[in-house]
């Protein structure tokens, strides 16, 4: 079984763009963690309809570094299921995909 990638984004909502992209480049099965200022896309209406099917149409996984969520005090509401990971867990999944990408 081939493991799937992970990609980084740190970007803020300011950044449509980016995160279409990114997600653009991301295979079925990838996982996304969103930290520093990309836990803002776990924000309610974060997310367009546009980047939300693309989301569910690949089945990726969406993580998000809970610290970066708390320091920023941003309650996630998203329709997309959000994991909100600690540390430890950031280490976890990131060893649990075959490559880390920094987007």
């Amino acid at each position: 079984m081939q493991m799937s990638n992970l990609f980084l984004f740190n970007l803020s909502r300011n950044h449509n763009e980016d995160l279409k992209t990114c997600l653009e480049l991301m295979n079925n099965s990838d996982s996304l963690l969103l930290l520093e200022n990309g836990v803002f896309w776990t924000e309610k209406g974060a997310m367009t309809d546009d980047i939300h099917k693309q989301i569910l149409h690949k089945n990726l996984t969406v993580f998000a570094l809970d610290e970066d969520v708390q320091a920023r005090g941003i309650t996630p509401i998203n329709a997309v299921s959000v994991n909100l990971i600690d540390y430890s867990g950031f280490v976890t999944v990131v060893e649990e995909h075959r490559q880390t990408i920094t987007y």
